[in-house]
C-alpha cells in the first residue's frame, strides 16, 4: 500500500511514493474538514496503478562479410534503463573498437550517447541509464546498435521495440 496526501480536494497531491514504480494499489489520505491539523482516511477513494510492462526486443547489426553485433535489450519505461546483453561474433577481438548506441536527429546527423563494449570485448552485459531524448529517440525509432571495427565502415541496425 502506498499512502499519499491532499489537503482538500482540488489541491495539489503530495506522493508519498511512487505508485507506478510499486504496480500495488494505493491509498487516499486527505485532512478532515472539521479539524485543520488532523489527518483521515477518505471513505472509498482508491487508486489502482499498474506498472507499464518492461519491453524486451533484439537487434543485430550485422555486415556482409558475416560480423555481426546481436544484443537482446531490456528497456524499462519507468526508470528509464535499458538493460543489455551483447554478443559479437564473426570478428577477432583485436580488429573490434566498439559497440555503441548512436541517437539520430530528424536531419539524420548521429551521435555516440552509450558505449557498450569494447575495445577487444566481443560479450558484454550491462544496465544504461537513457535521459530524456534517448527515450523518446527509442520510442520513435531514432536510436541505433553499431559495430566499429578497425578495417571496415562501421555497420548499423535501428532499435526498434514491439507495439
Amino acid at each position: 500500500m502506498i499512502d499519499y496526501l491532499a489537503r482538500t480536494p482540488g489541491e495539489p497531491v503530495t506522493l508519498i511514493a511512487d505508485i507506478l514504480a510499486s504496480g500495488t494499489r494505493a491509498r487516499h489520505w486527505r485532512r478532515d474538514s472539521s479539524s485543520p491539523t488532523a489527518w483521515a482516511r477518505a471513505t472509498a477513494t482508491r487508486i489502482y496503478a499498474r506498472r507499464p510492462a518492461s519491453m524486451t526486443f533484439i537487434t543485430t547489426a550485422a555486415s556482409t562479410t558475416r560480423r555481426a553485433a546481436t544484443a537482446g535489450f531490456l528497456f524499462d519505461r519507468v526508470t528509464g534503463t535499458l538493460g543489455y546483453d551483447l554478443d559479437v561474433r564473426g570478428l577477432p577481438g583485436s580488429k573490434l573498437q566498439a559497440v555503441v548506441l548512436i541517437r539520430r536527429d530528424a536531419a539524420g546527423r548521429g551521435r555516440v550517447i552509450q558505449r557498450l563494449s569494447g575495445p577487444d570485448v566481443a560479450s558484454e552485459s550491462g544496465v544504461v541509464s537513457l535521459g530524456a531524448a534517448d527515450r523518446v529517440a527509442l520510442l520513435d525509432g531514432r536510436l541505433y546498435l553499431s559495430l566499429v571495427t578497425g578495417d571496415q565502415a562501421p555497420v548499423q541496425a535501428r532499435l526498434v521495440i514491439p507495439k
